[in-house]
């Protein structure tokens, strides 16, 4: 049986879960400012700042009788609580942000493919659209499932850039996920393991923007290795 996982399609899916079968161009040079995560789910941090209030001097009203005296109780000003996002300051960073979540989305659809969030992947009717549809509908006929703690995905951004209404990432990706075949949901112990390949690939990803986000477009293959990691992880 021919099926593609959700994951696999990122790394570049045409002919099996893996995606042998591709046409693959040169390897580009690695990007000095490249990083190496783990996909994981992308968070915004906000930090919440207080700020005290300033508080006037008191006033001191003098009368007839020396030992009594009123004071006008200064006017505590109601505490200000600010709210500050550390949103990526560029488009670059935006993009490169933007880029890891559609990632993330799209690796949890090979542990769950009945529901995978399309819309958090890729823009509607694109290539990559099209592919994670048919990956996730395969998984779900075929009864395939990826595991938590059977292989990972690791990843390294080595170039972002933006260009009118596209913006560009290249990155390399290590894929180790194991894909089984779930005889018995109700039982662990009779899944068959249907694909534990390992292959790592570096693909130049088109994104769009759809609603304020950047999406996954399209992936051009530029470097594959079956079995091994090219990415140097």
């Amino acid at each position: 049986m021919v099926c593609c996982t959700a994951a696999a399609v990122l790394v570049g899916c045409t002919s099996d879960s893996k995606g042998n079968g591709l046409n693959l161009g040169t390897t580009p040079a690695a990007s000095s400012t490249s990083t190496t995560i783990t996909i994981a789910a992308t968070t915004t941090t906000t930090t919440m700042v207080t700020v005290a209030p300033t508080v006037e001097g008191t006033t001191t009203a003098a009368t007839k009788n020396p030992t009594t005296s009123s004071a006008t109780p200064p006017t505590s000003p109601p505490t200000d609580t600010t709210s500050i996002s550390t949103a990526p300051a560029t488009v670059e960073a935006r993009v490169e942000a933007d880029y890891l979540a559609a990632r993330q989305a799209a690796k949890a659809c090979s542990f769950d493919p009945a529901s995978c969030d399309f819309a958090a992947v890729a823009i509607p009717e694109s290539p990559v659209d099209v592919q994670t549809r048919l990956a996730a509908k395969r998984n779900v006929e075929a009864n395939l499932r990826a595991k938590e703690g059977f292989g990972d995905i690791l990843l390294r951004v080595e170039e972002v850039s933006a260009v009118g209404d596209s913006a560009f990432v290249t990155s390399c990706a290590y894929d180790t996920v194991v894909i089984f075949d779930i005889a018995d949901p109700a039982n662990p112990d009779d899944d068959i393991v249907f694909d534990g390949d390992k292959v790592s690939t570096r693909v130049r990803w088109e994104l769009r923007q759809k609603n304020g986000h950047w999406l996954l477009y399209k992936g051009t293959p530029l470097d594959r290795r079956d079995g091994g990691d090219l990415c140097g992880f």
